[in-house]
């Protein structure tokens, strides 16, 4: 998907220069179009097994699962900006139509490092220092943009900079929700097979859906502040401000750094066979 965001991106970059929008927005749609059949076979499958251990895990959430899904819900609101609306704000401050696209690009560059570059770093150092770089740095971006944007070398680094948030983001979800809904904080207190945990799919799911709303509503927002005041500089302070919250929200989830604090569904399901074995 990272170089199927780069070469997407090109694809854009070059239509919109020599095209117009229209017909970007067209080869968009030819291209999400394309990909739904691959999409639907992968989903396809049914799996009772799956469906009733997420009917048996969906009976407690813990603590900081709905931590993570709040931090998820609070960055919502400031992730589409910049994919939405920056091209746009730098228009406003006089950079030309192809220089302004080319930002797209350099998200698209930014996502791949995103993806790579801290899933590698969550290997080392755990998932939850690597959330709150990601959400201290991005917070920064948006907050020092609108002092800079008319540089262009800035609005190129703040893009290859949201990029690998997003990147980041996507990629970290899975192992952070793992990692929130398995955390032992009392390491002496032992489990047995009654102690369901939330699933991967239900708490993957639930930081997803938490963020669905801010990515529908924080657009428009941030359209409805620039047509009050006339630039998006108020706009981007507000996604600044929406990373600040996420940021301050995800303090806690510093502790989920993997290893012995992982409780995997793997050794509920070994405790189960051994005590059949035993019955």
């Amino acid at each position: 998907s990272g170089f199927g965001a780069i070469f997407l991106a090109l694809v854009l970059h070059f239509v919109i220069s020599y095209q117009g929008w229209r017909l970007a927005f067209l080869v968009l749609c030819l291209a999400t179009i394309v990909s739904l059949p691959p999409a639907s076979y992968a989903v396809g499958g049914k799996d009772p097994k799956i469906k009733q251990n997420q009917r048996d895990s969906t009976s407690k959430c813990p603590p900081l699962l709905i931590r993570l899904a709040l931090t998820s819900g609070l960055y919502g609101f400031g992730w589409e900006l910049p994919f939405i609306h920056g091209v746009s704000y730098a228009l406003d401050k006089g950079h030309s139509h192809v220089a302004a696209s080319a930002l797209v690009l350099m998200i698209g560059i930014g996502g791949l490092v995103g993806r790579v570059a801290c899933l590698a770093l969550a290997d080392k150092i755990g998932p939850g220092p690597v959330l709150l770089a990601v959400c201290a740095a991005t917070c920064l971006a948006h907050a020092i943009l609108p002092f800079l944007i008319q540089f262009l070398v800035f609005l190129y680094f703040y893009g290859f900079i949201v990029g690998t948030t997003a990147g980041a983001c996507i990629g970290l979800t899975t192992p952070l929700a793992k990692a929130a809904s398995s955390f032992q904080q009392n390491k002496d207190i032992v489990l047995d097979k009654h102690d369901q945990i939330p699933s991967l799919s239900y708490a993957s799911g639930l930081v997803y859906s938490a963020m669905s709303p801010g990515l529908v509503a924080g657009p428009i927002l941030a359209g409805y502040i620039r047509d009050r005041t006339g630039s998006f500089d108020l706009a981007f302070a507000y996604a600044a401000l929406c990373w600040l919250l996420a940021l301050a929200t995800s303090f806690p989830l510093r502790r989920l750094r993997g290893g012995d604090d992982m409780i995997l569904n793997d050794n509920l399901d070994i405790l189960d066979n051994e005590e059949k074995a035993n019955s």
